[in-house]
């Protein structure tokens, strides 16, 4: 990731009504944040082609809706202008514009695309768009060129108060770090939220433009195929027989640029040295066998425990209530005989679409999410699926 700091000027007018300008040095573009009630006093320097965001509420006070738009043919004024009668959510809107109005339609659509994947895999970011924008039509070299507008628009809207940060900017647990996790996959990335459905990663390797979208169960789409492992899909869209996915594939960053997918499993281990584990996992009818010794034969690896494997292993029973977390969310679920659960009269087989449904975010890790009571306190699933896979390592 990035570590320079982007020094972003805010030019205030005399009311809050005014638009503001925003002057990231060094960068060739032009911005300006404006509410949606003053669209009428900008100046003729926005009738022009470029990109804008458009910025409004969300439901959770910690997110923020947004859109992602470009002109190639018409002006940012007038599509602004349309945006208030087709749009009534957003509040204010920022404008991006080449600050020598070299952007050509294929520049403009080309970051309109990627300026979406940021956003899509923001932690704090609710897309409005319904499909992925986007030009993928230019060349190498001149990817390479655009590719140097992406992080200064990322610090503007950081200053504008719609952070793009993604989960791999978090700050990092310190002190010595034990990796605890074997034979991770994307699904694992997913379920700690490092990873959101939609991601679109791109080829790390220089001379290299594929793509590839994180689905929901864990695969990647490559050309339209199908690729349950991130390597297989390396293979393909690589130049080798064999390649390493995790340092193949990066997904954007809310810095600007691409984390590798090992970045993120590294990431992803050293949260796991964070997790405490209570002492007592197993309701009061299962009995905890040793660290090492299997619970029973054929116990899934890591990648496939699920809820139904919990019950098989004794430490859930059907029947039991689960409870959501963070505090203020009052929905709770029961977990059925086959393994899923039931709340507000709805099944799901899925523990995070279950903790989707009981809140107003738009992805949630069910093993965090959902909590169960043992010895009266409230103990994660994640603290039972990591206690199956102690006992059923050989």
């Amino acid at each position: 990731m990035s570590s320079a700091v982007q020094p972003v000027t805010l030019y205030v007018g005399r009311s809050a009504a005014d638009p503001v300008d925003l002057d990231v040095k060094h960068s060739g573009l032009r911005m300006v944040l404006v509410g949606r009630e003053a669209i009428g006093v900008l100046g003729a320097e926005w009738r022009t082609l470029g990109v804008y965001f458009l910025l409004g509420p969300a439901a959770d006070p910690d997110h923020f809706r947004a859109y992602v738009g470009e002109v190639g043919k018409g002006t940012l004024f007038a599509r602004l202008q349309a945006h208030v009668k087709q749009k009534q959510w957003w509040n204010r809107a920022l404008l991006i514009a080449s600050a020598s109005d070299a952007f050509t339609s294929a520049d403009i659509g080309w970051l309109e695309g990627r300026l979406y994947d940021v956003l899509n895999n923001a932690v704090a970011a609710e897309l409005m768009n319904g499909n992925r924008p986007g030009d993928d039509s230019i060349d190498a070299r001149e990817r390479g060129v655009l590719e140097g507008y992406i992080e200064p628009i990322m610090a503007a809207l950081r200053a504008v108060g719609a952070p793009p940060d993604t989960a791999d900017q978090k700050p990092e647990p310190r002190g010595r770090r034990t990796p605890t996790r074997y034979g991770e996959g994307i699904r694992d990335l997913l379920e700690a939220g490092l990873l959101k459905p939609g991601t679109r990663l791109s080829a790390l390797p220089q001379g290299i433009s594929k793509t590839a979208e994180v689905l929901e169960d864990g695969s990647l789409l490559l050309d339209g195929a199908r690729y349950p492992s991130v390597s297989a899909a390396a293979t393909t869209a690589g130049p080798n027989e064999t390649a390493n996915g995790w340092t193949f594939w990066g997904a954007p960053s809310g810095d600007g640029s691409f984390v590798s997918l090992d970045r993120l499993r590294q990431r992803l281990r050293a949260d796991d040295q964070r997790a405490v584990t209570p002492a007592t996992l197993a309701p009061p009818t299962a009995t905890l066998r040793p660290a090492g010794r299997r619970t029973k034969r054929g116990s899934p690896p890591r990648s496939s425990v699920t809820l139904r494997g919990l019950l098989d292993a004794g430490l859930l029973v059907a029947g039991e209530e689960l409870e959501g977390h963070p505090s203020g969310v009052s929905s709770g679920a029961v977990v059925t005989a086959d393994g899923q659960l039931e709340t507000n009269g709805t099944r799901y087989r899925s523990i995070s679409a279950a903790a989707v449904a009981c809140g107003p975010w738009k992805t949630a890790n069910g093993w965090t999410y959902w909590r169960v009571r043992r010895d009266g306190a409230p103990v994660a699933l994640k603290a039972l699926r990591d206690q199956l896979e102690r006992d059923s390592r050989p």
